[in-house]
């Protein structure tokens, strides 16, 4: 049987089969390891020493999941080719493999046996660039100096505490960095104490890692992705052992065995009340713990942005400098990640609230990654169609109050955690706004922009924030069909009576966003513009785009009934 390369693969491959070895798998929980299943990961390597991701869909997990072990080499035929994701990479590429209800798996007689490790080290001096960078997941070596036992780590947004073990390395050259390891692997981590080889250097390479930010200090974070080899036969730790020059590292061990912890109380659990008891208690009176309530999502708020560039350090939300952002807290410009700021209003038919989702939390009412629905803009609402999608979806949420409640007539909730997702409903239920959202409607309709403003122009001194266009920035794939446009513009009437209607776009100047997808680099480069890196879009987007032209032509070359009318008015003879 012939076995096609894994650097061979395109998308559409369908009747290539591979020759592989597993070399990591783990499964996705989401942010909670005790959530539902959502994949199962795999880093495959052929024996050629080609690498790609693999992924098993939830709903074949339990078919195709026990047939694959980690270090056996399998035959696997009838998979999906696709495109690599844009967030947590394993490994480098531009594709990347989804096994299927009709993928064949099958032990393979010949087996593979390297490489054995795969990886791409992260040098510690770098580890400060990625901190809460999601785009890949990264790989790091260095020399144990210090182990704790593993503790019980409570957080706000979750039901449970969980466990987490900190790690202390070196690389040998006087850098030091903390590496913290979550959950279950965290009672996995085990490094016998032998006191033959005590004094010893213990190398270890952790894969699949993430550089975080906590109290001023970064350090790295290893979930379920993490995987990790004790004194690895690779030069690099040849080279690590080399610079010890024979110098003993005893490892130092701290706390208290995990068999000996008594696991922490989980917090009281928040009330259940419905949002007409919220909206009657005094925002300063709110339960301190928050409370518990079953909604539907019913409409969104379109006067606010559904995203914000969160600072890598404090988290905070940055302000637009140039073609950036900076801090203004930390003072760091472009040190930057886009996260959801997602309001709604929520209704369980006795009431309808404001609610507010942030980050991870609007990401699971979403289910996609923000900046990928910043990718799937392709019209010009300011609505993008995977935020409109979450409308008749019912939660049961643990919210809190909300900062603004404490200084607005209308009360807003933010959502902490998500305790249960009940899917799409055929119906809504129906109750109208209470007096507080119907009078700040009244007041965002008042504060409209005039003619004279563009439609992102915010009166001095409202409340309301400024819509700001979905940005381009750091989103490689065909950039310039991201950018959601403004609006049109209604302009009253002139003297003559005639209606015109305006589009605040500039025409020639700055081209629209399909037009512009077939201007040259050389014409960026004139326009003072970084030039973008050409990619192919598939067939659909280029059907759409063909279809918007043609409509657009049709309309522009129809003139107004009202000017045709006019003009046979005015030609016609007098009796």
């Amino acid at each position: 049987m012939v076995f096609s390369p894994l650097s061979s693969l395109q998308p559409r491959d369908w009747h290539k089969t591979i020759h592989v070895r597993v070399c990591r798998k783990w499964e996705f929980h989401g942010s909670n390891e005790n959530g539902p299943l959502q994949h199962i990961d795999m880093v495959l390597v052929d024996n050629q020493g080609n690498t790609m991701y693999a992924e098993i869909p939830a709903k074949e997990a339990d078919k195709l999941g026990p047939m694959i072990q980690v270090d056996r080499t399998y035959v696997i035929a009838r998979f999906k080719v696709c495109n690599a994701k844009i967030f947590f990479k394993s490994v480098p590429g531009p594709y990347m493999l989804e096994f299927t209800c009709h993928t064949k798996i099958s032990a393979a007689t010949e087996q593979i046996t390297g490489p054995k490790y795969i990886y791409n080290l992260t040098p510690f001096e770098k580890l400060p660039e990625f901190i809460n960078d999601t785009k890949k997941f990264h790989d790091i070596l260095g020399i144990i100096t210090e182990i704790n036992e593993p503790e019980w780590i409570p957080f706000s947004n979750q039901p449970n505490p969980s466990l987490r073990r900190d790690i202390k390395l070196t690389d040998g050259c006087g850098q030091d960095i903390k590496m913290a390891i979550w959950g279950s692997k965290a009672t996995q981590f085990n490094l016998p104490e032998d006191p033959n080889t005590e004094d010893r250097p213990a190398i270890v390479l952790f894969t699949g890692c993430l550089v975080k930010y906590y109290q001023e200090n970064f350090y790295v974070s290893g979930y379920s992705a993490c995987h990790w080899y004790i004194n690895p036969d690779i030069p690099e730790a040849g080279n690590l052992l080399n610079r010890t020059h024979g110098q003993s590292y005893k490892i130092k061990r701290s706390g208290i065995p995990i068999a000996q912890q008594s696991q922490p109380e989980p917090p009281p659990v928040p009330d259940f009340l419905t949002l007409q008891e919220m909206e009657a208690i005094d925002p300063y009176e709110f339960p301190a713990t928050g409370c518990r309530c079953t909604v539907t999502i019913v409409r969104l708020v379109e006067t606010q942005n559904w995203w914000y560039p969160a600072c890598n350090l404090c988290k905070k939300s940055c302000l637009p400098e140039g073609s950036s952002y900076r801090c203004p807290k930390c003072n760091i410009l472009d040190m930057y990640t886009y996260k959801y700021k997602l309001p709604f209003f929520a209704s369980d038919g006795t009431e309808e609230s404001e609610m507010i989702a942030f980050a991870a939390v609007a990401q699971s009412i979403v289910g996609k990654p923000v900046e990928t629905v910043m990718r799937s803009i392709r019209n010009r609402d300011n609505i993008p169609p995977d935020i409109a999608a979450i409308i008749s979806s019912k939660f049961t949420f643990s919210v809190a109050m909300a900062e603004s409640s404490f200084s607005k007539s209308k009360k807003s909730y933010q959502i902490n955690s998500i305790l249960h997702n009940y899917g799409k409903q055929r119906a809504l239920p129906f109750h109208g706004p209470n007096q507080a959202q119907l009078s700040d409607e009244h007041n965002q309709l008042s504060a409209q922009p005039s003619a004279s403003t563009s439609p992102s122009y915010i009166p001095p001194g409202s409340s309301q924030n400024p819509l700001h266009e979905t940005p381009t920035k750091i989103l490689p794939l065909d950039q310039i069909l991201l950018q959601t446009p403004p609006k049109n513009i209604e302009i009253p009437k002139n003297g003559k009576g005639d209606d015109n209607i305006v589009d605040p776009t500039p025409s020639t100047e700055a081209k629209s966003a399909k037009k512009r997808l077939h201007i040259s680099e050389r014409d960026e480069e004139k326009n003072g513009e970084e030039p973008y890196s050409q990619t192919t879009p598939d067939q659909e987007i280029a059907q759409q785009t063909n279809l918007n032209r043609q409509s657009n032509v049709q309309r522009t070359a129809a003139p107004p009934a009202e000017k045709i009318s006019s003009s046979r008015s005015s030609k016609s003879p007098k009796k």
